[in-house]
């Protein structure tokens, strides 16, 4: 029986996508099915990766700015937000899941 691995990918940057992708390699040359969902610059980072089976999309969460500078202010305004996003985020992983 073939393993199958979710990766959930966070992060608004490359930094978590990279490093995932050195484990996604092993475990591909060990013989997982390997699936991604991620956000943001992680939908087009793992796009063309021969390794990953399918790339599932998800919101992404933001800081909340100010003048172009990160504001704590704004990111606690924005909790209603935020909260709308994770649940239709889990929404999205629960189909994966159940797929």
């Amino acid at each position: 029986m073939t393993m199958r691995v979710l990766f959930i990918v966070n992060g608004l940057g490359l930094g978590n996508s990279t490093r995932c992708h050195s484990i996604i390699q092993r475990l591909t040359e060990e013989g997982a099915e390997v699936f991604v969902a991620t956000s943001g610059n992680g939908i087009w980072y793992f796009a063309d990766k021969s390794e990953v089976t399918s790339v599932f999309e998800l919101q992404s969460l933001k800081y909340g700015a100010k003048e172009g500078q990160i504001s704590i202010l704004q990111t606690l305004a924005a909790i209603p937000s935020m909260l709308s996003i994770l649940h239709r985020n889990m929404e999205t992983l629960s189909s994966v899941l159940d797929d």
